[in-house]
């Protein structure tokens, strides 16, 4: 049911037992809000031996908003004016941002039925679900982390009603850039639309280096003319490429008539296959892109930026994780690069619950950090670095007693944290700690926990 989007707390104590004193039917249900409006709802189910089954749901839409722009005026037959009730059958649950959809529809027909005219009907609820779907989408999105500029796109493609829409964008990266896709789908019975999934992609390219040049893909069109497409991303010009079958060439530079003479080249291929690659960008060029797909439930799930660390290979942590068995959870997350891929495509991840002796915030306490001094900057430090980030911070050398700017990682596998000099060097972790007996006493305190801890197997509701 919550998977639906329903309250669990419908399911009570009481249902359960009357379920087990062999009742072969039951119902349950309440009242929900959806997009604005409130909807009341029933769920019959019928029990046989071999379980329960879904058999149908009622619902009520009431206290409509639909008064405003005259869509309560439902004629005689309708209680009230102002509320639209009906009976909607399908061969399972029907989750609830669809129920909404799926009431809107019999209302129409109701109208229809009635010979009201269709047109305005349904120019009227267009209106509304683009509406709701905006206002959603931006609640989603950002809740998600999606970049500002991606998410005006999204809303300037919603308005005009594209069915599909697949955006792309690009995520500054510890080296290079990663590429991020997010897609999106209108409901086949309103104008409401779903963010479903968003997809990000990795590989070794180093960033451009000159202002104004790009990937160019150059080879002839279907009437042998020479054209050439430029990208952004290193991936997805490395994918045309490569998916060509005739005469191509790669290179980096500026599209223009005097500057494309001075491109970089970067590989060609004559027939459709690959007959040169420049000896700096062959590891680039032939090392796998690491791609992982994020599903996610009304902006709920792995955030862009915590799936984007944990891409480059940290550990982000999470207080609402569900497990299979629909209980909620905290836990530290990380990509199990060397582990084989899902059946969906993406890595598996290992989870690092409470009771595995990971503390983060004792973990900085063994450290001269001068961010943990004030309670503002010590969770503003706690929050980034649990979406695993790698923040800067201000270190007390215990030795020379100066003050070091360093960029600190949160390293649950291990319990323990890393520094990294502003410019990446990784440094020796013990050589900053603030006490080495203090040191000593927090490495056995972790060899117990860790003996009594069992490592979590939960699924992911992602």
């Amino acid at each position: 049911m919550e998977n639906k989007g329903y309250p669990s707390d419908w399911v009570s104590q009481e249902l359960i037992l009357e379920i087990q004193r062999e009742t072969e039917s039951f119902s349950l249900g309440g009242k929900v809000l959806e997009r604005g409006q409130q909807l009341k709802v029933q769920m019959d189910f019928s029990i046989t031996g071999r379980g329960m089954a879904f058999k149908e749901m009622h619902v009520q839409l009431s206290n409509s908003n639909f008064a405003g722009l005259g869509l309560s005026g439902l004629g005689k037959d309708y209680a009230g004016m102002a509320a639209f009730s009906g009976r909607v059958s399908f061969s399972e649950c029907v989750d609830r941002s669809s129920l909404l959809d799926s009431l809107l529809k019999e209302l129409d027909q109701a109208r229809k039925a009635q010979g009201e005219p269709m047109e305005l009907n349904q120019y009227k609820n267009e209106y509304i679900m683009n509406k709701n779907s905006l206002e959603n989408f931006r609640i989603e999105a950002k809740a998600l982390k999606i970049p500002e500029g991606m998410i005006k796109a999204a809303e300037g493609l919603m308005e005009k009603g594209v069915d599909k829409i697949e955006l792309f964008g690009q995520l500054e990266a510890d080296r290079g850039k990663l590429d991020l896709t997010v897609l999106m789908k209108k409901s086949g019975q309103s104008e409401y639309y779903y963010l479903n999934r968003f997809e990000l992609a990795k590989s070794n390219a180093r960033p451009l280096e000159k202002e104004g040049h790009q990937y160019l893909v150059s080879g002839p069109d279907e009437n042998g003319e020479l054209k050439t497409k430029r990208f952004d991303s290193a991936i997805q010009a490395m994918d045309f490429f490569k998916a060509q079958k005739t005469d191509f060439e790669l290179a980096t530079g500026k599209f223009s008539d005097k500057d494309i003479a001075f491109r970089d080249v970067l590989a060609t291929m004559k027939d459709g296959k690959i007959d040169y690659v420049q000896k700096e960008f062959r590891t680039t060029f032939y090392s796998p892109v690491i791609r992982n797909a994020h599903y996610v439930d009304r902006g709920k799930g792995f955030s862009v930026e915590q799936a984007a660390n944990m891409l480059q290979g940290r550990a982000v942590f999470r207080e609402n994780m569900v497990s299979r068995a629909g209980e909620e959870y905290k836990a530290w997350s990380q990509y199990q690069f060397d582990q084989p891929k899902d059946r969906y495509g993406n890595y598996t991840m290992k989870q690092y619950g409470e009771g595995y002796g990971f503390d983060l915030k004792k973990e900085l306490s063994a450290y001269p950090i001068k961010e943990l001094d004030k309670k503002e900057s010590l969770e503003k430090l706690v929050s980034e670095m649990q979406n695993g980030n790698k923040p800067v911070v201000t270190l007390v050398s215990p030795v020379s007693g100066e003050e070091l700017k360093l960029r600190v990682e949160a390293v649950p596998r291990y319990t323990n944290l890393n520094f990294f000099e502003l410019g990446g060097k990784p440094l020796k972790r013990e050589e900053l700690q603030k006490d080495q007996g203090q040191s000593q006493s927090l490495m056995e305190e972790k060899g117990k926990n860790k003996g009594k801890s069992q490592q979590q197997d939960n699924g992911l509701n992602m």
